[in-house]
């Protein structure tokens, strides 16, 4: 009777552990919803009993190992690349070789020696699954005109900036690359066509494929990337972006086009003398109708320079008529009617040159004879 006993509660404490979850607990790792999975795609399994307590990170080392901490997935009854994995959720990469409308996942767990299967669930499959990294709605990407910077969620862009765009789930590509591993460089590109709407409006996309292993985005094998240039003349303002692959559309995700810096890049006269009632013209981007410039001459003190004393021309270029005292290394800044200011432009202005007399002619003959 003791013996029987001791062997149903072993039965009860297995059966308490064994991995459990349903199709509906199995995500694209990018949007977080449930669907169909695809070739290559970075996928999440919420459920009970997945794994140890302890989670773990396995994708610190590649190729992404098959079992961590324990655990496996097993797609269509083959191993899975497992990215990471906790007690009520993995991160897997789905094989390549996935075909057809379904396939089929199962998880296996090693407890204190015993292997622990879950029951084999069923789930749709598709060639392509596409779906957008995003945080707030907002797109996560980098902007390669903005170098120096980390991927950023919702960071505004302008007009004409290249965009890697980051996502998962956008099909099989050329060359055929193993799971588990980054994908190459050059890229290894979609199968399927990849397009990038922003507001109903095409952007134009210079190539798509698997996240190479110099991408800046911290992302596991099987994540992918889109880039694209975002269209000039969009006006400041938020905007909602597509990313279709094979004809399935991702989730909609929010780009924000912010308003073209305030930026100086030069004026003319380069070197301007010394005088009075001088018309230099100031060349950058950005400039609106109002703004004031504020001049520091050498030494101390502060002149503003607005009205009147400014000549609009264009974003791009505007003129203003300055008085230039002394000679010396000076700096001008300016300001927006919004506030929004510029950057610190250094120049130097020269002593003004003598008026010298060297000849003088016949107005009627001009000194012929």
């Amino acid at each position: 009777t003791s013996l029987t006993v001791l062997l149903f509660g072993c039965v009860l404490t297995a059966q308490g552990q064994t991995p459990a979850f349903t199709s509906t607990g199995v995500l694209n790792a990018a949007s977080q919803t449930a669907g169909p999975i695809a070739p290559g795609m970075l996928a999440f399994i919420n459920g009970s009993n997945l794994g140890s307590s302890i989670s773990k990170d396995c994708a610190v080392t590649l190729p992404v190992p098959t079992t961590c901490n324990g655990v496996s997935v097993l797609v269509n009854g083959q191993l899975a690349p497992v990215v990471y994995s906790a007690a009520s959720e993995l991160e897997f990469q789905v094989p390549f070789n996935v075909s057809g409308s379904s396939a089929t996942i199962q998880v296996t767990s090693t407890v204190s020696g015993t292997l622990l299967s879950s029951a084999i669930v069923t789930v749709p499959a598709a060639a392509t699954a596409p779906a957008l990294y995003a945080s707030n709605g907002g797109a996560y990407y980098w902007d390669n005109q903005q170098t120096g910077i980390s991927p950023e969620f919702s960071t505004a862009v302008q007009p004409g900036d290249t965009l890697e765009l980051y996502g998962t789930g956008f099909g099989a590509t050329n060359p055929v690359v193993a799971a588990g591993i980054s994908g190459p460089y050059p890229l290894a590109v979609c199968v399927a066509a990849v397009t990038v709407t922003i507001n109903g409006s095409a952007a134009l996309v210079q190539t798509a494929g698997l996240l190479p292993p110099d991408s800046p985005a911290q992302l596991p094998p099987g994540a992918d990337e889109a880039v694209f240039t975002v269209p000039a003349g969009l006006a400041p303002g938020t905007y909602p972006m597509v990313l279709t692959a094979g004809g399935v559309q991702s989730q909609t995700v929010q780009l924000t086009v912010a308003k073209p810096p305030v930026t100086i890049t030069s004026i003319s006269p380069a070197a301007p003398l010394t005088g009075s009632n001088q018309v230099v013209t100031v060349i950058g981007t950005g400039f609106e109708p109002g703004l004031t410039v504020t001049m520091l001459p050498p030494g101390s003190g502060i002149t503003t320079i607005s009205g009147a004393q400014i000549q609009w021309m264009t974003a791009k270029s505007f003129q203003m008529t300055v008085t230039f005292s002394v000679a010396g290394a000076y700096e001008i800044r300016l300001a927006n009617p919004d506030l929004t200011n510029s950057n610190t432009f250094a120049f130097t202005v020269g002593p003004s040159v003598p008026i010298s007399v060297t000849n003088v002619v016949s107005g009627a003959s001009y000194g012929l004879k």
